[in-house]
């Protein structure tokens, strides 16, 4: 791969090297906050959620975002909205942001990707929502205690299509970070399938990763200096076209450089320490 690379970069066609080698299997998704902390927290948590201040969606700020992608034919390149977090049950305006959603997406996938913990005490109201504006409620399976047949049963009562999204009992990964930038940025993007569907929306940008995203977690917590640099994200006001989207998805980011090659772990719970990141 790396002789590979070169020659594209030699002969100035790295850009649709890239474009062609990194369509995603699956197609691209899109990624939301609802809420940056979480009520689990996981060790080595990609969007360093432990780490996480209180903060919820902008609604305004998303309505705004979500209008300008709509108009340039956005589902037409994301084959799913993912809504999470952090843990998006902790937002208060989980079904408005759910409504939000589905108004300028009304043909995409929309999935609310959540730990669990809360699904049991939501209300007839919150579990209406989902079936109106045709919500999949997705859980990730963790080593902790819950009813899932309760969960399950409460959810095709109203409905619901209710999944699991991952099986916590399976052997989980970490990216150890630099902030140095000492790694090869097309080597982590050639072998880094997160970067390759999940674009995040945060803040009225679009991110590659939740690394380039959510980096400013890492830097008030351990005083790192991981930085969001202009070619790692776009101001969505300022895409013009679904074409500027693609272009920019198919090339690495200078973010792409804070990666080292992927750990196994087994899953546990964060006490917040840098070496569960750096």
């Amino acid at each position: 791969m790396g002789n590979i690379i070169e020659f594209a970069k030699k002969n100035r066609v790295i850009h649709d090297f890239c474009r062609v080698v990194r369509k995603p299997a699956f197609g691209y998704r899109l990624e939301i906050h609802l809420a940056d902390h979480c009520n689990l927290n996981c060790k080595s948590c990609a969007h360093f959620a432990p780490l996480a201040e209180p903060k919820f969606i902008d609604l305004n700020q998303l309505e705004q975002s979500l209008r300008h992608l709509s108009e340039i034919g956005v589902e037409r390149h994301y084959h799913a909205v993912h809504l999470q977090g952090g843990e998006p049950l902790l937002c208060p305006d989980v079904e408005e942001v759910c409504r939000i959603v589905r108004q300028y997406l009304p043909s995409i996938k929309i999935m609310l990707i959540t730990n669990g913990i809360l699904l049991p005490s939501q209300s007839e109201h919150f579990w209406k929502a989902m079936n109106r504006f045709k919500i999949e409620v997705c859980m990730t399976v963790y080593p902790i205690e819950l009813d899932l047949d309760t969960i399950r049963k409460r959810a095709e009562e109203y409905g619901v299509f209710f999944s699991i999204f991952a099986d916590g009992d399976v052997q989980w990964r970490r990216r150890p970070l630099s902030d140095k930038a000492p790694y090869s940025k097309y080597k982590n993007y050639f072998q880094c399938a997160m970067f390759q569907v999940c674009n995040q929306l945060y803040d009225g940008k679009l991110f590659m990763c939740p690394l380039s995203a959510y980096c400013g977690h890492l830097n008030k917590a351990f005083g790192t200096r991981f930085e969001q640099k202009k070619g790692d994200y776009i101001e969505v006001e300022d895409i013009k076209s679904l074409r500027q989207i693609k272009m920019w998805n198919a090339l690495p980011h200078e973010s792409c450089k804070y990666c080292a090659p992927t750990q196994k772990m087994s899953w546990d719970i964060s006490k917040r320490e840098k070496d569960e990141w750096i």
